[in-house]
């Protein structure tokens, strides 16, 4: 069976054969394609209820929620696990709880209301990204929730880092750490 499922539960209910083409509204319409025995998961898949696996179909920029990653609890893990794929996150409107966030190289958009909120739980940043390149922010309000010890991001290697359309609020020390100069803020 192929099309279009409501939840991430149905979707999983589901017995493709190799190669069809899923879509999954709960997870922003994300694509997937049944693979075949054999393909090992990657962050954003979905594993079935009889043990396949559905690859997640990535083309540029990806939607946070087609990785599971939602306004609901510490979202730390799903985040990073997302950036492990190498691609740029959408994050849509709303709260996402996180820290020990590490960019690995990707870019970070969203639209007016999102907010990445610091939930106490980092060492020292609620974000990193020491690989060298670019790197680029857009439309998102960081909020350090007040907590003592904790700064917003360490971006070491940055050859050009853009920053556009960001707050920064509730940090006790508002340091952004770099190694070169920011090239662009907006």
């Amino acid at each position: 069976t192929g099309g279009n499922f409501a939840t991430l539960a149905d979707l999983q209910a589901s017995k493709p054969r190799d190669n069809t083409v899923l879509y999954c509204a709960e997870r922003g319409n994300a694509k997937y394609i049944k693979k075949a025995s054999g393909y090992v998961a990657l962050a954003g898949d979905v594993t079935l209820n009889n043990g396949g696996i559905l690859q997640l179909q990535i083309n540029g920029k990806a939607n946070a929620t087609w990785f599971g990653i939602n306004t609901a609890a510490d979202q730390a893990s799903a985040i990073n696990n997302a950036f492990n794929r190498g691609v740029d996150l959408f994050f849509p409107k709303g709260i996402y709880n996180v820290h020990d966030i590490n960019l690995q190289g990707c870019g970070i958009n969203g639209e007016a209301g999102t907010v990445w909120k610091e939930t106490g739980q980092s060492a020292s940043y609620t974000i990193t990204d020491t690989q060298q390149g670019s790197l680029h922010i857009n439309k998102i309000e960081f909020d350090g929730n007040n907590h003592d010890d904790i700064k917003l991001m360490d971006l070491e290697n940055k050859e050009h880092v853009v920053f556009k359309d960001i707050e920064i609020k509730n940090y006790i020390d508002r340091c952004v750490f770099f190694n070169q100069s920011v090239s662009e803020v907006q």
